[in-house]
């Protein structure tokens, strides 16, 4: 099978999460083609999306995530140049394994990237942590469908940044969903769900990470069962109406967050895997 994966290009998470499936053997007797989206926000220049950021989340929240992104990138290298493929921050595509096209686009909806899914032809599109939701015009692409994982217990806290939203609101329980596409946002039915204790996580990064790993075993289960021809026979759950939506993360928000003793990530984090 053909899987097309879009993503988010220089995204810490996804980066784990390609790399947690790759050395499971995953993809093992599958073409992979990886479309990462760059820019902050879909459709606006890096420069109108940081405005925006700025406006809306305020410079702590901003400043913090720049400086886990190039921490991100800077260990990413370093991983790299010493050759440890058994670090979660090696680059995926430098892994050894199934050969792994990468392609880049700045945005899903764009008619270049509507005439290459009629090139490709994929027979499963997975959303793995993309800036974008999935537009209307690829559903018809795959014979299999649109997937997508969100680092949340849906039907809660769909939207952005819902590791962030967990913690600013001091929720007990946190999670993540692999669930099918449709036309709202994370609103498809739930083809599998992991829920884990958000108690005693007091940074962001080590709460996203937690539901990366989590999210990996869903994603190589679905695959799996696609592989072997289960897929008809898939059992989906309703995926409530009820629930909660998040947007960008707000100054108040933030201020919560901190004063809840949380912080965005930890430095010893980056060096220690």
């Amino acid at each position: 099978m053909h899987f097309l994966i879009v993503t988010s290009v220089d995204h810490c998470y996804a980066n784990i999460l390609l790399g947690v499936l790759l050395r499971r053997g995953v993809f093992a007797r599958h073409r992979v083609t990886v479309l990462e989206q760059h820019g902050l926000i879909p459709g606006k220049t890096k420069l109108d999306g940081l405005l925006r950021y700025l406006r809306i989340s305020g410079f702590p929240y901003v400043s913090g995530q720049i400086v886990k992104q190039y921490l991100f990138q800077t260990v990413r290298l370093l991983r790299s140049i010493q050759g440890r493929q058994s670090s979660v921050y090696y680059p995926y595509w430098h892994l050894s394994g199934p050969q792994v096209v990468r392609m880049r686009c700045p945005h899903l909806a764009s008619a270049e990237v509507i005439a290459l899914m009629g090139k490709l032809k994929p027979d499963c599109i997975l959303s793995l942590y993309s800036k974008e939701v999935i537009p209307e015009r690829m559903f018809s692409f795959p014979r299999l469908g649109c997937v997508n994982l969100h680092p949340a217990p849906l039907p809660f806290y769909r939207g952005i940044s819902p590791t962030f939203w967990i913690l600013a609101r001091g929720e007990q329980t946190a999670g993540v969903t692999l669930h099918r596409v449709d036309r709202g946002l994370d609103t498809g039915p739930i083809i599998s769900q992991k829920l884990f204790p958000a108690k005693g996580y007091t940074d962001e990064h080590a709460l996203y990470l937690a539901a990366t790993r989590y999210g990996a075993t869903l994603v190589e289960d679905f695959i799996t069962s696609l592989s072997r021809g289960k897929h008809k026979r898939m059992k989906l759950r309703p995926n409530p109406k009820a629930g909660s939506y998040y947007r960008l993360p707000t100054r108040g928000a933030v201020n919560e967050f901190f004063r809840r003793g949380c912080r965005f990530f930890r430095w010893r984090d980056f060096f220690r895997l």
